[in-house]
């Protein structure tokens, strides 16, 4: 039981079992259980009320870890699908478009900037301003080409006709050196091309193949064609002309020069 001492006996109080008080008599008595007075043998002394509080004792040692918690569930990352093409894409997958990268925030089969399926992370940079002019190109595979090129076999041939240096000639059936022309045969039976000009009745040198000089008004790197409309002459323009005859001539290595490589292609039917 609890003893607290209170005071002189008051009539109209009300006490609990265990306090204390102080009778007329001078006598101390304490409240029991059964709610009587009972003399106390050692009388409290009425000036001893609740003590002061105490100093806090030293802190106590640090308890030991607890086990560690279950493992989270796996976050969420990015996925690279590289450009963008058409499909299903899903949340966290990164596409790039116009030049700027876009990550996916909800599924969607649409285009990046289209819809709010997708969202920016990195935006296209500006255009650099633009760079100096550089020099006109060499075309080095023409001159390559040129350089292993040597002249072929030559013919020494009457003329029918007058014939420029590069005039492309035919055989005809007397035996003299006809103006080819791709639109009938023979006269589309080409055998060379003159390497000087000469009138008619003159013998004509005739290169057959390989690299023939002298000439002009050549694009480098075209194809040339027995023209079908010109006697004797070359053109860069592909045949069409229903009854005609493609026949390939060479191909232009400058300005000036052919390699001669004659090819009776195929004859233009209707």
């Amino acid at each position: 039981m609890k003893m607290r001492y209170r005071g002189q006996l008051d009539a109209e109080q009300r006490y609990e079992p265990g306090d204390i008080v102080q009778d007329r008599g001078g006598g101390y008595r304490v409240r029991s259980y059964s709610g009587n007075w009972c003399p106390v043998a050692a009388p409290a002394d009425p000036s001893c009320g609740p003590g002061r509080d105490g100093r806090d004792g030293a802190p106590g040692a640090d308890g030991t870890d607890g086990k560690p918690g279950a493992p989270g569930a796996p976050g969420e990352g990015f996925r690279f699908k590289g450009v963008w093409k058409r499909g299903v894409y899903q949340q966290g997958d990164v596409a790039t478009s116009g030049g700027s990268s876009w990550v996916c925030v909800a599924e969607t089969n649409t285009r990046p900037g289209v819809t709010k399926a997708w969202a920016i992370m990195a935006k296209a940079g500006a255009d650099g301003a633009a760079g100096a002019a550089g020099r006109d190109g060499t075309n080095t595979s023409v001159i390559r080409f040129r350089r292993t090129i040597e002249a072929g076999p030559k013919l020494q041939m009457i003329l029918a006709e007058d014939a420029p240096i590069g005039a492309a000639v035919f055989t005809r059936s007397d035996g003299l050196a006809g103006l080819a022309q791709a639109n009938a045969e023979p006269n589309a039976l080409a055998i060379g091309l003159v390497t000087e000009a000469q009138p008619a009745g003159r013998p004509a040198e005739i290169a057959t193949s390989g690299l023939v000089g002298g000439l002009s008004g050549l694009v480098p790197g075209s194809i040339y064609y027995l023209s079908p409309n010109v006697p004797g002459g070359i053109t860069a323009t592909y045949p069409t002309g229903v009854g005609g005859y493609v026949v390939i001539m060479g191909a232009a290595v400058s300005e000036t020069e052919l390699n001669l490589a004659i090819h009776w292609a195929n004859y233009i039917g209707a």
